[in-house]
């Protein structure tokens, strides 16, 4: 009807808004495929999914060979876990779990966005751009835990300030306040932040705000960080190691290689997730100008983030609107051209993609037109107070706590920064509108772009080992014959991962032990696989049948000299697996 209606109408926003919408149905479409037919690939979800595999295998809980760090995180694995040992460990199960959390990640940004003071097209605009972030695609059904917990805070958000007091609300709160500390140690600034924002408003509701929101979300915390306090007593540790998942012993994991990832005792992969040693390469000194390139959403929002932060901020301490875009227009100009190079130190605004740099620039004419939006569509003071009081305490500890690079454990801020920036570009439509409708259209339609561009990033397909992604590389190896095949689909996805899996199965008689140095081979052999350094000598080898080694690291392994080895499968450059002889 909407379609009928826009279509004899001609209204060129109302099509720009159902072409935003057929795509988002598309891309869920292409997503549930996905995840139905493509195996797990993403380093975090085979390192802490052997925690799943090993409750699929033994059922309950407690598994001493997992070591502690995916104990931190168990709203994910536990449940992947007992349905694996429900119905058979079928990868498709956990990324159909996986896809249920980004289906809610949607859903709440959409009801965060859709407030009264927004224009209409805003929780639109606000989804479409969580597709033209970097991390969100490559999250999305990868079986890691930075969207369940974005998930669980953008819900809470929704119950905190759409649900309607009552028992059954304050219910809910408590539970999704809980689940989102047992998701990811990350919820507990955004926790912080939405608490502040709740105490913001209208001071004769406070009392009842407290009551009926804050007491509930309170109890739930405690109660995910009393799981924490009980779990880190287990394990002998403090709770901030513990609730980290970082400084634990690699004793703790008889998989030393998986322990040295998951613990932090080596680098972990880039928010990129290139699978083997693309690592972050960044070092303590560089922490400012990584912050202050402003990339945390990716390299197509920037521009817009830095106009949405600033606009936000002035409009919270009163400025008035058609000041505050305007100063925010021109801040942002200069902090994108300036800031890489003055403010942060080094590097340059062009050191992005062609499509990245026009996407920037061209953004520039909606958010001009943030200046004309009509009053009654522009957002309101206590949302965009709201917004940032929930958005910045996990970006702060982001800035002076995450891994350099690894832009995802930002994640429990996506919700409040997308809407944030859902809100401004919906504005800039609206103002666009009372000008000229076509350039209104155009404005939504290349948001659309910039998601359709980000495409190549989808779910880490195509990931090689010099750290280059292209998701259109492997889905045109992803032909029908691969559908039913978990082996020839993870190969399309992670020609090395892929080769690794087959090559080892290859090699290996039954029984046999597998040496390796990547520590994702524990989800595939558990007990049967020792992660640690290649071997000095074949007497290194003694008790092994297999060797799989990563060839794309720094002092990659020679097998030169070791007679002992029957290569199997070598590509150079990236992996190679051996049998070992008797």
């Amino acid at each position: 009807m909407a379609v009928t209606a826009a279509l004899r109408d001609r209204d060129p926003v109302r099509l720009a808004l159902l072409a935003v919408q057929a795509f988002l149905a598309a891309v869920l479409v292409l997503t549930l495929f996905l995840a139905l037919v493509v195996p797990y690939h993403a380093t975090d979800a085979l390192v802490y999914g052997q925690f799943s595999r090993w409750i699929g295998v033994e059922g309950g809980f407690l598994h001493d060979p997992v070591g502690f760090p995916p104990y931190s995180r168990p709203l994910f694995y536990v449940p992947q876990g007992w349905l694996w040992w429900l119905f058979g460990a079928h990868e498709w199960m956990g990324r159909l779990l996986s896809l249920a959390f980004f289906a809610v990640l949607l859903w709440s940004v959409f009801a965060v966005a859709r407030d009264r003071t927004l224009p209409p097209a805003a929780p639109w605009l606000a989804v479409l751009l969580l597709f033209a972030c970097p991390d969100v695609v490559l999250q999305a059904i990868a079986g890691q835990t930075d969207v369940p917990v974005a998930a669980m805070i953008a819900l809470l958000a929704v119950l905190l300030w759409r649900a309607p007091a009552g028992a059954r609300t304050a219910a809910l709160i408590v539970v999704v306040a809980a689940a989102a500390v047992l998701a990811k140690a990350t919820a507990l600034p955004a926790l912080a932040g939405l608490a502040a924002g709740m105490l913001l408003g209208d001071r004769a509701g406070l009392w009842d705000r407290v009551r009926r929101r804050l007491v509930p979300m309170a109890a739930g915390a405690a109660l995910g960080l009393l799981y924490g306090v009980l779990m880190a007593r287990h394990f002998g540790l403090a709770l901030n190691e513990f609730l980290g998942g970082v400084a634990g012993p690699a004793s703790t994991d008889p998989a030393t290689g998986a322990a040295a990832v998951a613990t932090g005792e080596a680098p972990r992969p880039t928010a990129a997730e290139r699978v083997g040693t693309a690592v972050s390469a960044f070092t303590e000194s560089e922490r400012p100008a990584i912050l202050l390139r402003v990339e945390w959403l990716g390299p197509y929002v920037r521009m817009l983030a830095l106009f949405s932060l600033v606009y936000a901020a002035a409009r919270v301490v009163a400025v008035p609107h058609r000041v505050a875009a305007a100063g925010a227009l021109a801040l942002g100009l200069l902090g994108y051209w300036v800031g890489p190079e003055v403010l942060a130190g080094g590097g340059s605004a062009l050191d992005v993609s062609a499509g990245a740099l026009a996407g920037s620039m061209l953004l520039l004419v909606p958010l001009a037109g943030v200046v004309w939006c009509p009053p009654e569509q522009r957002a309101g003071r206590l949302l965009l107070a709201r917004l940032l009081a929930w958005g910045i305490p996990p970006l702060i500890a982001w800035g002076l706590f995450g891994i350099l690079g690894d832009t995802r454990t930002l994640s429990p801020a996506w919700p409040a920064l997308f809407a944030l920036l859902g809100g401004v570009v919906a504005m800039g439509v609206a103002g666009l509108a009372t000008r000229r409708r076509p350039l209104a259209a155009a404005a939504i339609v290349l948001v659309l772009g910039l998601a359709v561009l980000d495409l190549r990033n989808y779910d880490g397909l195509g990931v090689r080992p010099d750290g280059s992604m292209s998701s259109l590389r492997a889905l045109k190896a992803l032909t029908p014959g691969t559908w039913f095949d978990p082996d020839a689909a993870r190969a399309a996805a992670d020609p090395q991962l892929g080769g690794l899996v087959t090559g080892i199965r290859a090699a290996r008689e039954p029984g046999a032990r597998v040496l390796t140095n990547d520590g994702r081979m524990v989800f595939f052999l558990l007990d049967d696989a020792t992660v640690g350094q290649p071997p000095a000598s074949c007497a290194d080898l003694d008790g092994y049948g297999v060797l799989a080694v990563l060839l794309n690291v720094p002092e990659p392994f020679d097998a030169t000299g070791f007679d002992c080895l029957e290569p199997v499968r070598v590509v150079p450059g990236s992996y190679a697996v051996y049998r070992v002889a008797g």
